[in-house]
């Protein structure tokens, strides 16, 4: 996919301190689903009519299911051949490990996807945090995604590089 076309659904979808992802989704024909008979967390597939489906876990809370809804997004974008073979299911494990993966390409994107990055300079600054005009804690009690992926947030996390790399990825 084109880092100008990635660049531009972000542009579009945001506003203020928030991306809306449903938008981004959209945009790329995902569609979304809550499932009460899932398995696990949630998962990314495409079904036998070719569509791109992100199914969730309806007892999973709020959280959970926006950060597995971004990943899954990120996922879709960077490894669609990977998508169209055999999906990827995201689990409890998947979850626990996300502050451990910061740094690889689906986090990068996926947190980029999630903030603005004015928000991801501020979470990953103390400049904000020290003069009074960010409060870290209030934006993670008032965030729609999980605490740690909050906290995988790295400076230049926007890595839109990345989609000009997919060839590195492993599929």
């Amino acid at each position: 996919m084109e880092t100008i076309l990635v660049k531009h659904m972000i542009k579009e979808n945001t506003i203020g301190a928030n991306i809306n992802i449903m938008g981004i989704a959209k945009r790329l024909s995902i569609e979304i689903k809550v499932e009460s008979n899932l398995n696990d967390l949630g998962k990314v597939y495409i079904d036998k009519n070719e569509n791109v489906i992100i199914s969730l876990n309806e007892n999973s809370d709020k959280q959970t299911k926006y950060t597995l809804m971004v990943i899954a997004v990120a996922d879709y974008i960077l490894t669609p051949t990977k998508i169209m073979r055999t999906g990827i299911v995201y689990d409890m494990f998947f979850l626990n490990d996300i502050f451990a993966h910061r740094h690889s390409y689906r986090m990068l994107l996926a947190t980029r996807l999630a903030f603005p990055e004015h928000i991801i300079d501020k979470l990953c600054s103390n400049s904000g945090v020290e003069s009074g005009s960010f409060s870290y804690a209030d934006f993670i009690a008032n965030s729609n995604y999980l605490s740690q992926f909050i906290r995988s947030c790295i400076d230049d996390s926007s890595a839109l590089f990345l989609l000009k790399n997919t060839s590195e990825l492993p599929i």
